[in-house]
């Protein structure tokens, strides 16, 4: 069967189960939202760690590019001022051709190698000369391609030397030549050239000034120093051309450091997508482990919980357990009791009183038809011990017969109520439907009635209409107008009256009783519904009056879903209302 704390037990794992589960999905989801959003921060910052990284990489390889292109620019000034020097006043070109050739000169260590061409852009004419040198002085093993371009006029037209090594040619871009006079002297752009099968290479174009053409004073060779130029005069010509320097590497040593940090980056990347989800893992993990030790002490809690909260309940189950047909009190406190036990206790209380009321009443019952069956059947003893104790003639002994029949009567009548009243508890008197004129019913009534009233020079007065139908149970409803007039009758005074009045008032029939008889004080209004309840028990002992007739009446009118009142006052006289459905 049933239990009800393994009932409780269940509803209550099952209720923190799914608790559990809900708390755990949304703190997996949280947490996957959380995990989620800390890999796209790590991710962008990643990202930008290694966008950071590239341009550093790149503005370093650019950095070096412009070293050694100021470098070697440098040093060709360097060398031009230094011939310009040491031959005194010599023509410009003448200069610069000594400073070209020093310069092949001090280079011829780093395996230098120098040609002459021409190129004519934008009415003047430019020279290149080339120079395949190392990426800087100091580093042999990574070679870069130096060019330096200047105008034609500054170095005539030399004989070509033989290179010493295969060189590149780095073209000077038309837009740089373009803007040549109106660029600075510090100018310098890095770009990306394409220089014929060579392949792609990262360059940096330098523009470098070589002074002023101004005729300088010879100092002393021993001092070291380069001679200090005068000051420039007026209508001094003007500074001598800039020449342009190109130093360029190769675009794969640059690509070849950006792709070691482009792997850095997927492989911090997937370390961050593995350490995300092994983080979601263990989260997962932990609340599964979580979720099974709290379901497990639940599953030891929960019976001591229940156990302990039906304890009320136990108390009460005691309590009633000591109830028997000789004690009905329910011997327990409220305070014992849980809030939602106290309608239950309330309940049980009621129901152990109406029980003990009942089985008062049957007590009663029993003693008030042993009662009324004991006047009787002593009457009719004795009436049988009357006549036989001596001879009587015929006449005598049909007295005795008739009155003897008289009591069987009596008898009869009472069993057929007792009868009635338990065919009524069996529920067995189920009311039948069925077309009813009740002015004609009140009529046959009345005319059973009035010999009884007349008999008392009691008045009967009716008022009702001419025609009230209904339908409903044609054999309780009489039986309820037939108890209620013979109580008027019966409890009413010598040259009184009895008023029936029938009326329809909307779906209901109202029928009320009036009479001018003794009447009842409060108290027998409440008990005059009850079985074998009788008010005057002295003035009504002999007769059918055993006190059935009016809870024969209130279960016939229950039955035919309608209501019964009563007011009385004592000395007065007694209404009885009836008001039952016009179709039931």
């Amino acid at each position: 069967m049933p239990s009800i704390r393994r009932s409780l037990m269940i509803y209550f794992l099952v209720l923190m189960s799914v608790t559990l589960v809900g708390v755990g999905a949304t703190v997996d989801r949280f947490v996957s939202s959380a995990g989620a959003a800390r890999e796209a921060a790590d991710t962008r910052r990643l990202r930008q760690d290694y966008e950071v990284r590239c341009r550093e990489t790149t503005e370093k390889f650019d950095d070096e590019l412009l070293i050694h292109a100021q470098n070697l620019a440098r040093e060709l000034r360097k060398e031009y001022w230094s011939a310009v020097n040491r031959s005194g006043e010599v023509w410009l070109r003448t200069q610069m051709q000594l400073a070209l050739a020093a310069l092949g000169d001090g280079l011829s260590a780093w395996n230098a190698a120098t040609t002459i061409a021409a190129t004519n852009h934008q009415g003047v004419l430019w020279s290149a000369y080339w120079l395949v040198l190392p990426s800087s002085l100091d580093d042999r093993d990574h070679p870069g391609w130096f060019q330096i371009h200047l105008p034609r006029e500054l170095i005539g037209r030399p004989s070509p030397v033989r290179p010493a090594r295969q060189s590149v040619e780095l073209p000077l871009d038309t837009d740089t030549l373009d803007r040549y006079p109106s660029l600075p002297d510090d100018y310098h752009k890095h770009d990306d050239v394409q220089a014929g099968t060579e392949g792609t290479f990262r360059r940096v174009v330098v523009r470098y000034p070589l002074g002023r053409l101004n005729r300088p004073q010879s100092r002393p060779r021993e001092s070291g120093r380069p001679p200090t130029a005068a000051p420039v005069p007026a209508g001094t010509p003007p500074p001598l051309p800039s020449l342009y320097v190109q130093y360029a590497r190769r675009k794969s040593e640059l690509d070849a450091i950006l792709d070691g940090h482009r792997d850095k980056l997927d492989t911090d990347l997937a370390e961050l997508q593995a350490t995300t989800r092994n983080d979601s893992r263990q989260v997962l993990l932990l609340l599964l482990a979580l979720g099974a030790g709290v379901l497990a002490a639940l599953l030891v809690g929960s019976w001591w919980l229940v156990r302990r909260g039906l304890k009320p309940l136990k108390t009460l189950t005691t309590a009633v357990s000591r109830v028997s047909e000789k004690d009905f009190r329910l011997i327990l406190k409220r305070e014992d009791l849980t809030q939602e036990l106290v309608p239950i206790h309330a309940r049980l209380t009621d129901t152990l009183d109406a029980l003990r009321r009942a089985f008062d009443r049957e007590k009663q019952a029993v003693g008030d038809i042993s009662h009324e069956l004991r006047t009787p059947l002593a009457a009719l003893r004795t009436t049988l011990d009357v006549s036989l104790r001596k001879p009587r003639d015929a006449e005598q002994y049909r007295a005795t017969l008739s009155d003897c029949r008289d009591i069987a009567r009596q008898l009869s009548k009472l069993v057929d109520r007792i009868l009635m009243l338990a065919s009524l508890d069996s529920g067995e008197a189920a009311p039948s439907r069925m077309p009813v004129e009740l002015v004609e019913m009140a009529t046959e009534c009345l005319a059973v009635i009035r010999p009884l009233a007349d008999s008392q020079s009691l008045t009967l007065t009716v008022e009702m209409p001419k025609e009230l139908r209904a339908t409903t149970d044609a054999d309780k409803l009489r039986e309820v107008l037939m108890n209620l007039l013979h109580n008027a009758v019966e409890y009413n005074r010598p040259g009184g009256s009895v008023t029936l009045t029938l009326q329809r008032r909307g779906q209901d029939i109202r029928m009320d009783v009036c009479d001018t008889g003794i009447g009842m004080t409060p108290d027998v209004q409440g008990k005059i519904f009850e079985r074998f309840y009788r008010a005057d028990a002295s003035r009504h002992a002999v007769g059918i009056h055993a006190g059935l007739g009016l809870a024969i009446v209130k279960e016939y009118v229950a039955r035919l879903h309608g209501t019964i009142e009563v007011q009385s006052t004592p000395e007065v006289g007694t209404r009885f209302t009836v008001i039952v459905p016009a179709v039931i």
